[in-house]
């Protein structure tokens, strides 16, 4: 796997989990629009003037669900899943770049840090690598030190002891909320 395939599946998956966060959303959005579009028929193409026969009821029972969030509370467990979810793939991504830096330095050979590692493996561990050795120092660094890719500090640690740079703090607003969507 390459960065840029790292990156890629990253971002496919955000985009993924950010649909599961508005899922509900979505689902009201195809309704009314459905039911809208039933109503137009019903008026503009049959005639039908009848309320019982029509679907406006319907038509604002969803609407008011739609903007008073009612659905809210009975999706927020699965909106705060998708939370965690996001960070565990955050996590996986960031061990995968750094992982693959790690394999990538050990062939360039520029790190002092990288070539005084020592590493203790065993025999059964060294069975389980079928391809060159040097793919897998990442894994095995990782797992010597036992990094944690779960949060920021050891993140920082590992980047900067490694590659030797610093992960810079920058404060902006992240927010995670309930999204209004009015076009699907």
């Amino acid at each position: 796997m390459n960065y840029q395939d790292i990156e890629n599946t990253f971002k496919d998956n955000v985009n993924d989990i950010i649909k599961l966060m508005e899922f509900d959303q979505i689902i009201l959005n195809v309704a009314i629009k459905g039911l809208e579009k039933l109503q137009q028929n019903l008026t503009r193409l049959h005639n039908i003037d009848n309320p019982h026969l029509l679907a406006e009821n319907t038509l604002q029972l969803l609407r008011s669900i739609k903007e008073h969030e009612s659905l809210k509370p009975r999706y927020q467990v699965i909106f705060n899943q998708c939370v965690v979810l996001l960070v565990s793939i955050f996590a996986s991504s960031i061990s995968d770049l750094f992982k693959k830096g790690i394999n990538d330095l050990a062939v360039k050979g520029d790190s002092s840090e990288l070539k005084s590692e020592e590493l203790k493996i065993s025999v059964s561990q060294l069975l389980e690598f079928n391809g060159d050795i040097k793919e897998s120092l990442g894994d095995l660094i990782a797992e010597k030190n036992d990094l944690s890719f779960q949060d920021m500090k050891s993140i920082g640690r590992a980047f900067k002891t490694y590659f030797g740079f610093t992960i810079e703090k920058d404060v902006k607003e992240i927010t995670l909320s309930w999204h209004k969507q009015e076009d699907m």
